[in-house]
Formats: structure tokens, C-alpha cells, sequence
């Protein structure tokens, strides 16, 4: 009723109703924008949790085989024992569910383990984890 009486109404209300249709285009846009970069940093974060898990396979795979043939590792049965534990967190990582509540708390479980591995084998120089006792010196 009012627009029908001032004809100027509408020229006043066009700067609110372009701001209205520039917020909801905006939202629009922000949203498609957010879903894709969601999705990319999904598929780089699981790729990173897939390869470091892949890597602890790959690691396990190779102390058997050196350990096994005479090299350089001794694995006595403390050794295995942890490299049993280590392959059991591997074997029960979800591949097929990325959205296991566990799947964070389970890689956290298979990195302690590796480092304690690590360490245990005496190749902590190689895969660039320091040695606790070295960490606490300072002078």
C-alpha cells in the first residue's frame, strides 16, 4: 500500500534489495566454494594418512625381510612382539571408512609405535627421530 502511494518507494528500497540479492548470491557462491575446498583438503588429508600408513607397512615388510636373511637387524622377541603390535594397527586401519571415529586415535597408535620401533632397532639417525635421552641434554 505504501508503494502504491509513494512513487518513490521502490527507488529508495533499491539499494536494500540489491544488497539483499548480492548477500544471497554471495552465500550461494560461498558455498559451493567452501564444499570444493573442503573437499580437495579432504582428499590431500587422506592421501597424507594413507601414504603414512602404507609407509609403516612398507617399513615392517622390510625389518622381516632384513631381519630374516642376516642383515644388519637383530630382531629379538621384544622386537617382534612390537612389530606384531605395529602390523595389528595396520591391518586394522578402516581404508573403506573415512569417517571411523577411531581412525585418528588409531594412526596416533601407530606412530608411537613405530617410533618405539625405531628406536628399539637403533635407527633412529635414519628415519630422523632423535633419540629421547639426546632430546633432554642441553648445555
Amino acid at each position: 500500500i505504501v508503494a502504491e502511494l509513494d512513487p518513490f518507494a521502490s527507488a529508495l528500497d533499491l539499494e536494500e534489495h540489491h544488497f539483499r540479492d548480492g548477500r544471497e548470491a554471495g552465500m550461494q557462491e560461498g558455498k559451493a566454494a567452501g564444499y570444493a575446498e573442503g573437499r580437495a583438503m579432504g582428499v590431500e588429508q587422506g592421501f597424507r594418512i594413507s601414504y603414512e600408513v602404507a609407509f609403516y607397512s612398507g617399513c615392517l615388510s622390510q625389518w622381516h625381510t632384513a631381519g630374516e636373511h642376516g642383515g644388519r637387524l637383530k630382531l629379538n622377541p621384544r622386537v617382534l612382539r612390537h612389530m606384531a603390535l605395529l602390523e595389528d594397527l595396520v591391518r586394522s586401519f578402516p581404508w573403506s571408512d573415512a569417517q571411523d571415529p577411531n581412525l585418528h586415535q588409531l594412526v596416533e597408535a601407530m606412530r608411537g609405535r613405530f617410533k618405539t620401533l625405531v628406536t628399539m632397532l637403533g635407527l633412529g639417525d635414519a628415519y630422523g627421530i632423535a633419540h629421547a635421552a639426546d632430546e633432554s641434554l642441553s648445555f
